[in-house]
């Protein structure tokens, strides 16, 4: 298992009989062979009236499965806009650094997918290190390239 830090995402991988079985949180705290992992709100219906707020359990660390946030849109989106979106478009072929930014006027080559959110509609932008500022941003609309509007409709799932 991958050694664990503050702030990773992590899944917990219990069986599915247990209250916590495929939900996904931050470490906030670790000890010797437990972890503390901090929950989302959408997961606020797992803890008891006293704990409803603070949305902390331990677990063992054998029970934790870190994982990077921006391979798994589904939960980063829920995270990032929580009810504040209706739909996300992902992308159906992988990111290539061989690609242009797809941001407007922009030369530089793409580094990170990220998300944007256009009144509910969240999609996914295949843009530069300056751009990838906005991951996470609300907004009438994303500054597009012409050359890649056609990718909207025909490689979004």
């Amino acid at each position: 298992m991958d050694t664990l830090n503050l702030t990773d995402n992590v899944l917990v991988v219990v069986s599915n009989e247990h209250a916590f079985y495929n939900t996904n949180g931050i470490v906030k705290e670790i000890n010797a062979d437990r972890v503390k992992v901090s929950f989302a709100k959408e997961f606020a219906s797992l803890f008891g009236y006293e704990d409803h707020d603070k949305r902390i359990k331990e677990f063992d660390k054998k029970e934790l499965q870190k994982f990077n946030l921006d391979d798994h849109p589904h939960i980063k989106v829920k995270r990032l806009y929580g009810n504040r979106y209706h739909k996300l478009n992902t992308k159906t072929y992988k990111f290539s650094p061989e690609n242009d930014c797809m941001y407007r006027g922009c030369k530089e080559k793409n580094q990170k997918r990220i998300l944007y959110n256009t009144s509910g509609s969240v999609g996914e932008f295949d843009v530069c290190l300056k751009h990838a500022q906005i991951d996470g941003d609300y907004g009438k609309a994303f500054r597009m390239k012409d050359k890649y509007q056609h990718l909207i409709n025909e490689t979004c799932n």
